[in-house]
């Protein structure tokens, strides 16, 4: 059975990234690494633990599809091998690091009778492209990474690269790699996302495109107030007066109801004084009881 080429190219290039990043780690001085190298370190690591998933699909894919099976259990082993030696290598100079740290603050902490307590770090938010995440993973990272001082901007562009995926990645694929072009980097694919007339007009779009619920499950009323809620969060912080849309907001997500949940509202609804005003507060408080 012949075996796939193309998934032979992408093992191959797996197997690069693999040795690239055991070259790397063999390049440290580990005695001495500095902040943002520890930084950068955190940030391989990262990316090549989100690495083995997809390699051993594409390697179960060539095993599935070839006469010679042996040779595919050496080429595995063979990775596997190079993959978590590095990984472990990898994981001990950070843990290392982080505790020669600790015991540096321990230090200090005794002259000042201050208990200094290290907070667990925070994760990036992944970006991959969507306008639905973009103001999320904009004001994230702007608060983090962009505007701290204390990073330099070759590690500011090792984070951003590292937060981008599928086709935002590829907006700042052909940049070269450098301090002078970490600020050319951001401002295009600011350039590219931060378009705030389409930003608006998608998270209208998912307003109107939320899926119908076909049966009354708690969990399905759940999706649906995260949904609204996300959506009309982002249009009320690009400026839009989502605070008089009530009754056409009603009305859009009435009609995602099931039968069982909208007749309840119809009930609820006559329950009330005729000139009472029903605001979309009021119906997001059914939805949650």
């Amino acid at each position: 059975m012949p075996e796939d080429k193309e998934q032979i190219r992408k093992r191959a290039s797996y197997k690069g990234q693999i040795t690239a990043f055991s070259n790397y780690l063999n390049s440290l001085k580990v005695s001495s690494l500095a902040a943002t190298e520890v930084n950068e370190l955190q940030l391989r690591i990262s990316r090549i633990e989100s690495m083995y998933e997809r390699y051993d699909e594409v390697q179960l894919s060539i095993e599935c599809n070839t006469d010679n099976i042996d040779a595919q259990i050496s080429e595995r082993t063979d990775f596997e091998s190079l993959y978590f030696k590095s990984l472990s290598l990898a994981k001990r100079i950070l843990a290392d690091c982080i505790k020669s740290d600790d015991v540096s603050s321990d230090g200090g902490s005794h002259s000042g009778n201050h208990k200094f307590v290290k907070l667990p770090t925070i994760q990036l938010p992944k970006f991959n492209g969507s306008y639905d995440n973009w103001l999320e993973f904009h004001d994230t990272f702007m608060s983090l990474i962009h505007s701290n001082d204390k990073i330099d901007d070759i590690n500011k562009f090792h984070y951003l690269r590292a937060s981008l995926e599928g086709p935002a990645a590829v907006v700042i694929q052909s940049i070269e790699f450098s301090a002078a072009n970490y600020t050319v980097a951001w401002t295009i694919l600011c350039d590219r996302y931060d378009n705030k007339r389409l930003l608006i007009q998608n998270h209208v779009t998912a307003l109107f495109n939320i899926a119908p619920i076909n049966k009354e499950l708690s969990v399905n009323l759940k999706r649906l107030i995260d949904q609204i809620n996300k959506n009309l969060r982002a249009l009320e912080s690009l400026g839009e007066p989502t605070k008089q849309w009530d009754t056409l907001l009603i009305h859009i997500i009435t009609q995602k109801l099931d039968a069982k949940t909208y007749r309840e509202w119809e009930e609820s609804k006559g329950r009330l004084e005729k000139d009472t005003p029903i605001t979309f507060d009021i119906f997001l408080m059914f939805l949650k009881n």
